[in-house]
């Protein structure tokens, strides 16, 4: 009998070298134990089953530095491992960035205590669980039985991973019967590719068609996100709190059910559901954040501060730390009157994020408001000064919300001219977007200057519909070099309004349908397209232009020998 993986006193046995159909001493293999006994009894665990020179890490930071630089065919990694992040947030965030290879394995190793607590609460599943004590036995058959599944399922992984659903859902029908032992995991991945395609009655089919199976929990999940697609949200809801009772931590469905009622404004239930979830699993760093955003919809300050008090403090130790959770939970102390902590929380944005001068800007313009409101003029102009400086840097280019808060900010300070300037940007560059146009109105009804906030709206949306306007009028009258210098020189002057710079590119693209494609212009035409595609793939304009462009080079021949 082999001897159980913490009380290896056996030398390697010879016989676990030559594994038949699967050749593991080719493998690489890397170990994740922030316990040097441990560590070392899982490296001698693997020369047992034929693999040598296992590299080793003692945290999630390590082991992503390593998997950043080196693809790995094996992680095998314990799920608690000291201070900062555990096994289940670096198998999340490994394949949030992509730092798994399609056909690699993660294997999560637990003490038997846990496991039922890790394997319910995952939310993004390893290949396979590893109680501990084990045998090298075990750990062989484990590793082979995961290596052979994920080289099966390494295509539709892939097609995954890249959000190609449409090719996901043919090659699962083919692979299913090609492969019937993969068939549950392949009608799983299926399903999940229809309701991200919309196709929400082949989703339920799919998923129905495993149910008559057997009752799985993502099954039942499936079925219920079908029904909320196909508008049937009283039985989806019905749906998923059955599956509660039955499996109450399913996390999974807590998320599912908490977006159907968000999606119903249901804000009362949507926040209840999702402070059950986090009963079951209070490390859940995004879900303490939809709370905190639910909350502030509805004006609940208290749990908003909570749950943001909470989303700063857990992430102290996380991989991505995200400076607006910082500022969020300033605005709501400032919010409530509790500016000494309002304070420091901006204060700790500004060492822990001190190398970028967007967050610098921000949270200086944060800064001031708090003094203004804690009637400090004097620290609140100093503020003021330091974040449009900041701003003023090359690498600075402030989202909307940003540059409308530094507005703000100057109004305050009564800097009338910068504060215009700034929501004149952002309305020019935003002009379409009722959503952006609502948050500057909001703004100026606080300040009360609500007349003075429509005037310059309307003028400021008149200028750049005025500008598009002529663009499109001189590429229709055949003046398209009039036309590429015009709307050229706006979309400089207007980088995020998509419409304009997608008119830039349309006009560039006619000119090259006349004349030739030129590596100049068509470098141009690429960057543009870049642009919007980064901030608002859906526009319309992009969707036509992409479109246009595609056809251009298609049929070109210098771009065909280029």
């Amino acid at each position: 009998m082999s001897p159980s993986i913490g009380s290896f006193s056996a030398e390697p046995h010879v016989y676990f070298t030559t594994i038949p159909g699967m050749d593991l001493n080719r493998k690489r293999v890397l170990v994740v134990d922030d316990h040097p006994g441990m560590l070392s009894s899982l490296r001698r665990a693997l020369e047992v089953c034929g693999i040598n020179g296992a590299h080793a890490v003692r945290n999630a930071n390590e082991a992503v530095a390593r998997l950043r630089n080196m693809r790995y065919d094996i992680v095998l990694v314990d799920f608690d491992l000291g201070p900062g992040p555990d096994g289940q947030q670096l198998l999340e965030y490994c394949r949030g960035q992509h730092l798994l290879a399609p056909a690699a394995v993660f294997i999560m190793v637990t003490a038997e205590r846990g496991y039922d607590r890790v394997m319910c609460a995952a939310e993004a599943a390893p290949d396979d669980y590893l109680v501990k004590p084990f045998t090298e036995d075990t750990l062989r058959l484990r590793l082979v039985r995961a290596l052979e599944r994920s080289h099966t399922l390494a295509g539709v992984r892939d097609l995954q991973a890249k959000g190609r659903h449409d090719d996901l859902v043919r090659t699962c029908a083919r692979l299913s019967a090609a492969e019937p032992r993969f068939s549950l995991e392949l009608a799983r991945m299926k399903g999940d590719a229809l309701l991200a395609l919309g196709r929400y009655t082949e989703a339920r089919d799919v998923f129905d068609q495993v149910l008559q199976l057997r009752a799985l929990p993502w099954a039942r999940l499936g079925a219920a996100q079908a029904k909320a697609g196909m508008g049937a949200a009283d039985e989806a809801r019905i749906a998923l709190t059955e599956l509660l009772a039955d499996a109450p931590e399913y996390l999974a469905a807590y998320d599912a059910l908490s977006r159907l009622h968000d999606r119903c404004r249901n804000d009362d239930d949507a926040k209840a559901v999702l402070k059950m979830a986090l009963e079951v699993s209070p490390n859940a760093v995004h879900r303490h954040k939809a709370v905190g955003k639910i909350a502030l919809r509805a004006n609940d300050l208290e749990t908003a501060e909570a749950a943001f008090g909470t989303v700063v403090r857990k992430s102290r130790h996380a991989f991505v730390r995200v400076p607006e959770d910082h500022l969020t939970l300033s605005r709501i102390y400032m919010q409530r009157s509790k500016f000494s902590q309002a304070l420091e929380t901006v204060a700790d944005a500004k060492k822990t994020f001190q190398d970028s001068a967007a967050v610098k800007t921000a949270a200086c313009a944060v800064e001031s408001m708090i003094h203004s409101k804690a009637e400090n003029p004097r620290e609140a102009r100093r503020a003021l000064d330091e974040a449009l400086a900041a701003a003023k840097t090359d690498e600075v280019r402030l989202d909307a919300g940003s540059a409308l808060e530094l507005a703000h900010a100057c109004y305050l300070q009564n800097r009338e001219h910068e504060a215009a300037d700034l929501v004149g940007q952002v309305v020019a560059n935003h002009h379409e977007d009722d959503a952006v146009l609502a948050g500057v109105r909001r703004m100026f009804a606080e300040l009360d200057r609500q007349e003075q906030g429509e005037s310059l709206i309307e003028r400021c949306v008149n200028d750049a519909v005025s500008i598009n306007n002529e663009g499109v009028a001189r590429a229709k009258n055949g003046d398209l070099d009039g036309a590429i210098a015009l709307l050229e020189e706006a979309a400089r002057t207007m980088p995020d309004n998509a419409r304009i710079v997608m008119n830039a590119a349309h006009a560039l693209i006619a000119h090259m349908q006349l004349h030739g494609v030129q590596q100049e212009q068509r470098t141009k035409v690429e960057a543009y397209l870049e642009r919007v595609r980064g901030r608002n793939p859906a526009h319309p304009k992009y969707v036509q232009v992409a479109a246009l462009y595609a056809e251009l080079m298609a049929a070109s021949p210098q771009a065909a020998a280029a």
